[in-house]
């Protein structure tokens, strides 16, 4: 079907994402992320305090760094990162729709 990965792919997708907390073991992961979804509660010194444990933990330079938010300005939580421009706002509607 038109836009739809295979069982396959969908399998390969699923086995590269990875769910970790701001404990050791997760953060020890944080040098070979591409990309990263912060998704804590609506607070502002809760997710800048995210931002700089994977900032001092290695995130790369190339990362994309997203904010699950729905209440604070993007531009608010991006400034005083190190590179703004690679930081994105996301916000995920509970429930998802399904698209047909």
């Amino acid at each position: 079907e038109k836009g739809r990965m295979t069982d396959a792919e969908s399998a390969a997708f699923v086995e590269r994402i990875r769910y970790g907390s701001l404990d050791g073991a997760a953060m020890q992961e944080a040098s070979g992320l591409d990309f990263v979804i912060e998704a804590v509660s609506e607070d502002l010194g809760t997710k800048r305090a995210v931002f700089e444990s994977l900032m001092a933990a290695g995130l790369p330079e190339a990362s994309v760094l997203a904010s699950n938010t729905s209440s604070i300005s993007i531009t608010k939580l991006s400034s005083g990162l190190p590179r703004p421009e690679r930081f994105i706002g996301m916000h995920f509607m509970n429930p998802v729709p399904v698209m047909p």
